[in-house]
């Protein structure tokens, strides 16, 4: 067995991925990631990495699982991380093609005690449960999901997913002073335009807020995808379309109060993010990292979609406070920040590997 070579049989890369990828380099492993083409809603520009051990494979080379499997054999690596079931090319080599390596199972959906989730949770259990040795989670909150599919406490470990802590501490350390004397009263979206996400929801309580009030905030969306041109084009609204991880530097030390209005949202790394960087936030209770980077008052609120005008109130909120109070808020932000680390996920990648 090659020592300490890994195999991703990722889906679709992001920044904060890379991130992890280039750290597990860094100490020792390489690491060999097969994965989607890039998606045009979030261009990810992938920057200094090691070459000499990351390496890419585009999925679409492997047109099926023999090819994927010879390419698995010569490789050799000590453990494989599969993404979920989604991809059927993935699963099927999994569970039914190679049984000569360790491979853990990687899921980001929580329990939602649905018929297709309890139908899929018994085949699992029976069929394919025994092709993994363990699965890796975000959180406490999607572990219920994995013992449906059969897999023990000792077989569990969280931590899947983290923000680079380290680029995004820097823009709080970079930004504390600025803020802390003028507090910038801007909120800040940054994610896909897309219907799941919330921000009709968002727009329109935003407009409604300022033009009841007499509220000088503005709200700045980083982003693109399908509701790009159905984007309200409004004096206090300013939309950047899709920006590099490095070059959101800027737009974090110019804006104040991160919004995350998700209908649903398994995880949302970018929540994350924003808690490292030092703001206060605003997020929907469907936020799956809620329970860890969120205390409700104390750095931020949280509202519901299913109470009417609820998110127009806390927007309402959060306008009232002082810059005194948020800046505060934004400090207690970064306290809980450090739930998850890149090496907090390298140490979970070791156990692991070992």
């Amino acid at each position: 067995m090659n020592n300490k070579t890994i195999l991703f049989l990722y889906t679709e890369l992001s920044g904060y991925v890379l991130a992890c990828f280039n750290f597990a380099c860094e100490n020792g492993y390489n690491v060999h990631v097969v994965n989607y083409p890039i998606n045009s809603d979030a261009p990810f520009k992938f920057e200094k990495l090691i070459k000499k051990r990351l390496f890419f494979y585009n999925k679409n080379q492997f047109i099926n699982t023999k090819k994927l499997n010879d390419f698995v054999l010569e490789l050799n690596p000590g453990l494989i991380l599969v993404s979920g079931w989604m991809d059927k090319l993935y699963f099927k080599f999994s569970s039914k093609i190679n049984n000569t390596h360790k491979k853990i199972l990687l899921l980001d959906n929580s329990w939602s005690n649905s018929l297709k989730q309890n139908l899929w949770s018994l085949l699992f259990n029976y069929r394919f449960k025994s092709s993994f040795q363990g699965i890796w989670v975000p959180g406490d909150v999607h572990k219920t999901y994995a013992k449906k599919l059969g897999f023990k406490d000792e077989e569990i470990y969280n931590g899947l997913y983290t923000c680079n802590t380290n680029l995004f501490n820097s823009f709080h350390l970079n930004t504390k002073l600025q803020k802390k004397s003028n507090f910038p009263r801007r909120f800040l979206y940054v994610g896909r335009y897309d219907e799941v996400k919330g921000l009709r929801n968002l727009w329109n309580s935003f407009i409604n807020v300022v033009e009841k009030n007499d509220f000088q905030w503005e709200l700045w969306c980083v982003g693109t995808g399908k509701l790009w041109n159905s984007r309200p084009q409004h004096p206090l609204i300013k939309h950047f379309g899709f920006v590099q991880p490095k070059e959101l530097k800027k737009i974090i030390q110019d804006t104040g109060v991160y919004v995350l209005p998700s209908i649903y949202e398994p995880w949302g790394v970018s929540l994350h993010e924003m808690v490292s960087s030092g703001m206060p936030v605003l997020i929907s209770e469907n936020i799956g990292s809620k329970v860890y980077f969120l205390k409700e008052k104390i750095n931020g609120l949280s509202f519901s979609h299913s109470r009417k005008n609820d998110l127009e109130d806390k927007i309402y909120n959060m306008m009232n406070l002082s810059n005194e109070e948020l800046f505060v808020m934004g400090q207690e932000s970064v306290n809980l920040s450090n739930k998850f680390s890149l090496d907090s996920w390298l140490n979970t990648l070791n156990i692991l590997y070992d």
